[in-house]
């Protein structure tokens, strides 16, 4: 009876010394999303639409205290042009369906910004220099562009 009793605690401070390792274990591996990147040599930190939405969606005061105010250049897609609205909606490719209602909201600052944006069109894949003005649960991010340009898509992205 002992020996049975024995096992038994055994057994359940191993398997919640187990739990505990794997639950701290995935808190601080992101869950294989990166943040808290370091800017590059330009001062700008590199990042993808889908890197954004990926640490937006597990943890959202991660997402803010990593980009919030920050210069980033990002690459993604373009998926919608409003010049009413003077913004530029940038994410994954069109045929992503796990990313089709997250986008970045890319604002359209001065002319020369709205220049550039005058040569782009649906789908092409662009680099976004800004700054993150916005992080939100809901709206997700707002950037103020400084300048928006074609850039190579990645090979594995199409």
């Amino acid at each position: 009876m002992k020996l049975s009793l024995i096992r038994t605690k055994r057994t359940g401070t191993l398997c919640i010394l187990m739990a505990l390792i794997l639950i701290i274990g995935a808190a601080f591996s992101g869950c294989g999303v990166k943040y808290g990147k370091e800017p590059n040599e330009n001062g700008y930190i590199q990042c993808t639409a889908i890197e954004l939405m990926d640490l937006l969606n597990i943890n959202v005061h991660k997402a803010r205290k990593a980009y919030k105010g920050k210069d980033v250049e990002l690459t993604g897609y373009i998926i919608s042009i409003d010049h009413d609205k003077n913004t530029v909606n940038v994410g994954a490719m069109s045929e992503n369906y796990e990313y089709i209602l997250e986008t970045v909201r890319c604002n359209i600052t001065n002319d020369g910004v709205r220049s550039q944006i005058s040569r782009l069109t649906h789908d092409d894949y662009v680099m976004v220099r800004g700054k993150v003005v916005s992080v939100n649960e809901f709206l997700g991010y707002t950037i103020d562009i400084e300048s928006i340009n074609l850039s190579t898509a990645p090979k594995d992205e199409g």
